[in-house]
């Protein structure tokens, strides 16, 4: 009888063990695709970093250009995008610029 009892309890510690092996398995598998989800979005938030010191440089050029130029449509574009122009700031920080330009090629 204890015979019989050693073997069906290795019988059925081995077939535990192969349940929590098929399981450790998924869970494996489950983790590395949400790792690679979770890679994608950071590559994609780093791209948007970028991305958007590339589009706050954009608008201020279109802004100083609107401002220059006195030109409406490029003014009703930006307040289109809910962007405001206030010509004084956009025109001092111009005049701002230009001098830092000049006093970099004075050196």
């Amino acid at each position: 009888m204890n015979e019989k009892f050693l073997y069906w309890s290795s019988v059925m510690l081995g077939l535990a063990a192969l349940v929590f092996l098929v399981t450790d398995i998924a869970l494996f598998s489950g983790n590395r695709s949400l790792q690679t989800k979770i890679s994608d979005r950071q590559t994609e938030i780093g791209r948007g970093t970028g991305l958007s010191q590339v589009n706050q440089a954009l608008v201020q050029l279109l802004a100083d250009a609107s401002v220059k130029n006195n030109d409406a449509e490029i003014r009703t574009l930006l307040a289109d995008q809910g962007i405001t122009v206030k010509p004084t700031a956009v025109a001092k920080a111009a005049d701002d610029k230009d001098a830092t330009l000049k006093d970099s090629k004075k050196k």
